[in-house]
Parts: structure tokens; sequence; C-alpha cells
């Protein structure tokens, strides 16, 4: 979080980090069912407190959970207190990308999301990633803004696939 376009995200940062003495990051193995559902326990929380049910997503997550053993993720989560209050499931992808499929954070922790991105970057920076295409908006204006204010180096072009009848 260099320079004066990160000096929001860096002042979230440092509340959280003050205001959360006992943090602690630990890596998550989607195989394992309790972990599974410390993952689903955050989703059900973060609806709980936002009032919004985003059942696409829900819906998205729990094929990834099944399918966890077919890709190369990198999962953690983050406990406040012994108490997980976030978690990212992320993907290495080649050429020096990353794909972040899926980060959810408990609303109640002002400067969680700052955290929760800043520790994205330092996990796949450790497996020679250099970019982090940050999962899809799916149309939320909330989710886009928060993407745009980590001001992006570039965006990568999206297709979509027909299949016609010969």
């Amino acid at each position: 979080y260099k320079g004066a376009n990160y000096a929001q995200a860096r002042n979230l940062l440092s509340r959280f980090q003050r205001r959360n003495g006992s943090v602690s990051v630990f890596d998550i193995d989607l195989s394992l069912e309790k972990d599974k559902k410390l993952v689903l326990d955050v989703m059900e929380r973060w609806q709980q407190n936002k009032g919004k049910y985003i059942t696409r997503e829900e819906i998205a997550l729990q094929r990834l959970i099944t399918e966890a053993s077919n890709f190369q993720l990198i999962s953690f989560g983050v406990a406040v207190d012994g108490v997980m209050v976030a978690y990212a499931i992320n993907e290495v992808l080649h050429d020096g990308y990353a794909i972040s499929h899926f980060a959810q954070a408990d609303v109640k922790y002002p400067g969680l999301n700052s955290f929760m991105m800043q520790t994205i970057a330092q996990y796949v920076l450790k497996r020679g990633c250099v970019f982090i295409n940050y999962e899809q908006d799916l149309g939320l204006p909330g989710l886009r803004q928060a993407k745009k204010s980590y001001h992006p180096s570039h965006f990568l072009k999206k297709y979509s696939i027909v299949q016609r009848a010969l």
C-alpha cells in the first residue's frame, strides 16, 4: 500500500491491526470437512450481517469446494481472538497470474478487507505471481467500486463461447 493512491487502504489496515490485537492467518484445506464448514459459516455470517443473500455466489462457492481437489488452490482464513472472521480462496495460474475466486470478510471488522487484500497479495507473491485477477464483481456496484479502489493496472477481457449447431 505504498503511495498516495493507497492512503485510505493503509489507514483501514492500520485501524484493523490496532483494534484487533489477536489476529492470526492460517491455511485452509478445502478437502477437510471442518475447513469447509468454517468457510461456509463465514459466508453465512457475512450474509446475515449485510442483510443480503447472494444465492449465485453461494452456489458457485459450493461447486468450487466440491471440486477443490481439481485445482491448485491457495486458501486461508483470518481469525480474531480465535474466531474465523474471513477467508480467501485463490488459485495460481500461469505467466505470473493468480485469481482470487472468493474472499469474504465479516463486515463488523473495519479494515479487514484491506488486511485481506494485503494477505492475498503476500500469499500469491510467494508463489511467483505478480498480478491478481480479483473475483467477479457479479454486477454488484459496491464490489466493483471496491475493486477499482485498488487502482488495477489493467483489466482482463472476458469472452463467452457459444456453441452453434452445424
